[in-house]
């Protein structure tokens, strides 16, 4: 259950679902590879054993619509896709990250709750501790209220 503090990053979630991005998918390369850890406003790698890829969606906290409308709501988010350890990883996830990116560029509503949604491409890769590489989408997201 969503509570309202997340709601808008469950909405998100949810999108992702249906894309599939939150399931086990097949490499370029034809390999299976188990589904991503889902994370939701705080990355944990803490969390995550060595062969472990992250999704982490969260309300970045900001908004571009400076007037409040009763139609709609707009928050700037981020999803930032973590790769497991090894740099041969960076190829996966950022081949992940770039079909998220793409999604969300051609399918930006979901006829419920999601109204919009305007991205500014994928950033990275980052390198986080144990040598995981990280990409960030900054994304702009409109809601239905």
């Amino acid at each position: 259950m969503a509570t309202i503090a997340n709601l808008e990053v469950e909405q998100v979630r949810q999108h992702l679902i249906a894309g599939g991005f939150l399931a086990a998918f097949s490499d370029i390369f034809g390999n299976a590879q188990p589904a991503p850890q889902t994370q939701i406003n705080e990355l944990r790698l803490d969390n995550l054993s060595k062969y472990d890829r992250a999704i982490m969606i969260r309300n970045t906290g900001g908004t571009n619509n400076p007037t409040t409308s009763t139609f709609f709501n707009q928050r700037n988010m981020m999803i930032v896709v973590v790769g497991n350890i090894g740099e041969t990883d960076s190829i996966i996830a950022n081949g992940l990250a770039i079909d998220i990116n793409e999604y969300l560029l051609n399918t930006p509503y979901d006829g419920e709750c999601l109204a919009n949604i305007s991205t500014s491409g994928v950033s990275g890769p980052f390198t986080l501790p144990e040598g995981r590489r990280a990409y960030e989408i900054n994304f702009n997201a409109m809601f239905n209220v």
